[in-house]
């Protein structure tokens, strides 16, 4: 394998014989100051038509296949996370206890009375 700033580095992409999915490999990368990327680099498997879209995409708004994988991964963790304001809300709740009252009840009915749905 060859040497990347002293630090081992593969670089490999497959296709199936059937040409069912690409495979890209890389193995770690812990930086280098004379290199253009820096961070985690990762082995993914997808199939063809995802990855004919995404080039395509890639090429659409002028972004590397990285930085666009790397938006639609941001994307997907941004909705699908837990958000830690929630989380600590819930904690408080739970620290002080979360048994609604009469007059909480109440107040919240009034306001989503005046919500427009």
């Amino acid at each position: 394998m060859p040497e990347v700033g002293g630090h081992e580095a593969c670089v490999r992409r497959s296709v199936s014989r059937l040409g069912l999915s690409h495979e890209w490999s890389v193995t770690l990368d812990v930086g280098d100051a004379g290199r253009h990327t820096t961070g985690m680099k990762v082995a993914i498997s997808i199939p063809d038509e995802v990855f004919i879209e995404g080039e395509a995409l890639a090429k659409q708004f002028k972004t590397s296949r990285s930085e666009l994988y790397r938006r639609a991964l941001g994307e997907f963790i941004g909705r699908h996370a837990p958000d830690p304001v929630t989380m600590a809300m819930n904690e408080a709740i739970d620290a002080v206890g979360g048994a609604p009252d009469e007059f909480s009840g109440a107040a919240a009915r009034r306001v989503l009375k005046q919500v427009e749905w």
